[in-house]
């Protein structure tokens, strides 16, 4: 009888120690998942997979324990957020249960998020981005009024269009989804794939005529990294509003936050909200119901960006 057949002396753990013996190990088989992924999901996956693989370098699957996750989880929690630790922890809880059935050390080992600040800017700090243009003088010593101002009308651009991501505002284009006087794509966030057909009012086609960058509707494609260009927006616009003294910080998401508020605060039908802003609609009744006339979705739109 030989080494193993010795430490194992029941079929069951016969069969899981070859089993464990011929899987690869957690990192290189979690990569192998993750690059099933689509869309940008893959890069969120794989941020999880380095994360774990930088403490606890090629790991087998019996070597993880929920303490080892347990102490992970504490590691990572001096340098990142609640949220991102809470979002690693969720993908590679789903990554393990995509390759083993057994025991998930990674299963409810998650730090508890608390609720998340409101992100939705008032009537009044929406009134002030989109008419007043003043910029603190201190910034102009790097950027120019106009490249700061580019950012103010991409807020802008994205409350107008509906409450488009910046994802999709980068990849409009006037030979593709401007069609009779409306913008039309399906949302790229989340790899949803909701169809949108929203009207382009004055106050977008204002705007857009600032800009003479065809086939694109905005000059973001001309950034190198989409990533960089996000960081940047995010770091740059709320400090070229500051003087206007707004109750919350002016970021990429606030936008979509903001017409979807509106909308509730003005009564608007959720149905209709979410059919401008391209949210999935999966109850029954709404297979039935179908999309509301565009007429009735164009004089919501329009109540709810005008200000």
């Amino acid at each position: 009888m030989n080494e193993a057949e010795l430490r194992y002396s029941n079929i069951d753990d016969a069969i899981n120690f070859v089993f464990s013996l011929s899987k690869d190990d957690f990192y290189e088989s979690g990569v192998k998942v993750a690059n099933k992924k689509t869309g940008r999901t893959v890069n969120g996956y794989l941020d999880a997979l380095n994360s774990f693989n930088k403490l606890y370098p090629n790991r087998d699957f019996k070597s993880i324990t929920p303490r080892v996750v347990k102490e992970y989880k504490n590691t990572i929690s001096k340098t990142h957020k609640p949220s991102t630790v809470h979002t690693y922890l969720r993908r590679l809880d789903t990554i393990w249960n995509e390759l083993d059935d057994g025991e998930n050390p990674f299963k409810g080992i998650r730090p508890r998020l608390q609720g998340t600040e409101d992100k939705y800017l008032s009537d009044q700090d929406v009134s002030k981005i989109k008419n007043t243009c003043t910029i603190p003088s201190y910034l102009y010593k790097n950027h120019s009024k106009e490249v700061l101002n580019t950012n103010r009308d991409y807020w802008l651009l994205m409350f107008y269009l509906g409450g488009i991501d910046m994802f999709d505002l980068a990849k409009l284009r006037y030979d593709k989804n401007v069609i009779n006087g409306r913008i039309e794509f399906r949302r790229g966030k989340g790899n949803s794939g909701v169809f949108c057909s929203n009207k382009l009012f004055p106050e977008t086609i204002e705007i857009l005529d600032r800009y003479k960058c065809s086939p694109y509707l905005v000059p973001i494609y001309k950034h190198k990294s989409y990533s960089n260009f996000v960081r940047n927006f995010v770091k740059r616009f709320p400090k070229s509003v500051v003087d206007l003294d707004l109750t919350r910080r002016p970021l990429t998401k606030s936008a979509r936050y903001t017409f979807i508020n509106r909308a509730k605060n003005l009564l608007i039908d959720e149905r209709i909200a979410k059919q401008i802003v391209g949210h999935s609609e999966n109850s029954v009744h709404s297979i039935y119901s179908g999309r509301f006339p565009v007429e009735v979705i164009d004089e919501a739109h329009k109540k709810i960006i005008t200000l």
